[in-house]
């Protein structure tokens, strides 16, 4: 016997591979910032300079933030539930931390980041994306109420 094919509607699919791609990027860039920190450079340190602290804040957050946004993507592969509130949440730190960088060190990498995340979190508040990982049919809750 052959088993039903998943249906996957495609917002659901471009959500997937915008975390795939974000949460990539945001591993690179938090390793790439980790490999670029050489202590030898900044000789003894008194005190951290601005841009050694500014290295190790975008390496201890992009990079796991990056981790969970592509364990994000593989759940909402699987169709796990709680796949899509932690890709929300991926989105806000991510947006936050951007906003943050924005503020007080003005990178210019940030700025690829928050598109990302914008595109992104329009997707996973479409329709498609929201009935596919609901917590249980309206209609159910709604024959619930009415037999109370």
């Amino acid at each position: 016997m052959q088993e039903p094919r998943v249906v996957r509607p495609w917002p659901v699919r471009v959500s997937v591979l915008l975390l795939v791609l974000e949460g990539a990027g945001l591993c690179v860039l938090g390793l790439a910032n980790s490999a670029w920190l050489s202590w030898a450079r900044f000789g003894p340190v008194a005190g951290l300079q601005p841009q050694a602290t500014v290295a190790l804040f975008i390496t201890g957050i992009f990079t796991p933030v990056g981790l969970v946004a592509l364990l994000a993507a593989l759940g909402m592969l699987w169709r796990v539930r709680v796949s899509w509130l932690l890709a929300m949440l991926v989105q806000a730190s991510s947006l936050l931390t951007s906003l943050q960088l924005y503020f007080t060190a003005k990178p210019g990498f940030i700025f690829p980041i928050m598109v990302c995340s914008i595109v992104t979190v329009l997707y996973l508040n479409s329709y498609e994306v929201r009935v596919v990982f609901q917590a249980e049919p309206l209609a159910a809750t709604v024959e619930g109420l009415d037999e109370a």
